[in-house]
């Protein structure tokens, strides 16, 4: 018996207790709907157009104040220098000790070494304020309508990241798989629109109970065991694609304030359309987006749904998320070989690899797991999955007493069965033995004839 239950239950195989179906087109599907995240994100940009002597007294402008700080700078250096020097001179002269004396020469010596050092560095600091206040002077004082080669701009760029949404592109349909051999509990939970916020899981695997069961039913009536067949797990990625850009040339100023999806090619395509009108072009570099190339080029690919056949259901176990990852959005001149006007760093889910969290249960024991979401991103993860194998060798006494009093109740029937079966036939015997002596005794005129 110990045999046939070990063997059925080497066929019995652990599965999953939740399944999600991809949502298709059918009117009706069995379940709970929810959808993986995506982050959109406001991308700001103003561009303002400024003449070339603007571009110059800005740009002269921003030279005399940074040359003015290193002055002050170097200033503050030279009176600490300075300070440290009447220090070390004074200590020099109040030393007492050959030793002291000595020490104290040398620290005066090394903090006017310093001293001297930057007082240079001063005089440098003051000759390039003097320089860019004169390219400053010249710049406001140069004459008005200069003709200019090149528009230029005066830009501000940002991008705000907004609140977690469903992707449509990915939604499922989650079910509890309830599996006869089990006694199972299923809860999840979803916010208003679709992204996962909890889920639990509680499955009691009741083969033991089963199995004493139908080991009774075979001892008394023969009855066979059903052996249920592994499930087969279904695997599925994304395939990016991409299109062509086409550049629109336009001039003059600009100004964006747009919520887009920077994983979507189309949307910064049509961003791009916008700033080619000032020669600028937004570029979003990270995974997935600048992968197989020999550098960032462009957009981010756009992503390709992943349908079953017609008249198919693709299904697979357990649910899915995807995790936050670095992007890198930057602003380029094309004007100027495509230099680097601004940069900003950014995070999504939208082109992450999908992960499986499965809801597994175990053979012979109570399976337990609790996970939770923030709007369809992961944040716990709680299980307790007790030894399948203690729990095979602690089936309940009772269970293996009613094996046993199966088979004792079996082969008592077997032995009363007999028992009853040689009485009856004794029985018969006798009564065959009556019947032959009466038989006699009326043939040789013994027996009175009845009336």
């Amino acid at each position: 018996m110990k045999i046939a239950i070990l063997f059925v239950s080497f066929l019995l195989v652990s599965c999953s207790t939740v399944t999600s179906n991809k949502i298709d087109d059918q009117p009706h599907q069995e379940g709970i709907s929810y959808f993986l995240p995506k982050r959109l994100h406001k991308v700001k940009i103003t561009a303002n157009l400024m003449t070339a002597d603007e571009l110059s007294e800005r740009k002269a402008k921003e030279a005399f104040e940074k040359a003015a700080e290193a002055k002050k700078k170097a200033k503050e250096e030279c009176d600490a220098a300075e300070s440290g020097y009447k220090k070390a001179d004074e200590i020099a002269k109040n030393a007492v000790g050959e030793e002291a004396k000595k020490e104290a020469e040398k620290q005066r010596g090394i903090a006017l070494a310093n001293l001297q050092v930057k007082k240079i560095a001063l005089g440098e600091a003051c000759q390039k304020e003097i320089e860019a206040y004169e390219k400053l002077r010249k710049a406001l004082a140069s004459a008005e309508g200069t003709s200019q080669d090149k528009c230029n701009y005066q830009v501000t760029f940002s991008v705000e990241p907004q609140p977690l949404v469903p992707d449509h592109d990915y939604g499922f349909v989650a079910r509890l798989k309830h599996n006869p051999l089990r006694a199972d509990v299923l809860k999840l939970a979803t916010t208003d629109t679709g992204l996962l916020s909890s889920g639990e899981s509680v499955s009691t695997d009741t083969s033991g109970s089963i199995l004493a069961k139908l080991a009774q039913a075979i001892i008394s009536f023969g009855v066979p065991i059903p052996v249920p067949l592994p499930e087969l797990k279904a695997q599925f990625g994304l395939v990016p694609r991409t299109e062509k850009e086409q550049r629109q040339p336009c001039p003059g100023s600009l100004e964006i304030d747009s919520i887009v999806d920077i994983s979507n090619q189309r949307d910064v395509a049509q961003l791009n359309g916008r700033l080619r009108n000032i020669n600028m072009e937004l570029e979003i570099c990270g995974y997935r987006i600048d992968e197989n190339r020999d550098g960032p080029k462009g957009n981010p690919p756009s992503r390709k749904r992943s349908n079953p056949s017609q008249g198919e259901t693709e299904e697979y176990e357990g649910l899915f998320y995807r995790r936050e990852l670095p992007y890198l959005a930057r602003l380029r001149d094309l004007n100027e070989g495509k230099k680097i006007v601004a940069d900003a760093l950014v995070l999504m889910p939208n082109l992450s690899h999908i992960t499986q969290l499965d809801f597994p249960a175990g053979l012979f024991v109570t399976t337990k797991q609790k996970v939770g979401f923030n709007n369809g991103m992961l944040v716990s993860y709680d299980t307790e999955r007790p030894s399948e194998l203690l729990g095979l060798m602690s089936i309940p006494a009772d269970i293996a007493k009613g094996i046993i009093d199966a088979a004792a109740q079996f082969i008592k029937f077997r032995v009363d069965y007999s028992s009853s079966q040689l009485e009856e036939a004794k029985k018969q015997s006798e009564l065959i033995e009556v019947l032959d002596e009466m038989v006699k005794k009326r043939n040789q005129g013994q027996v009175p004839k009845s009336d």
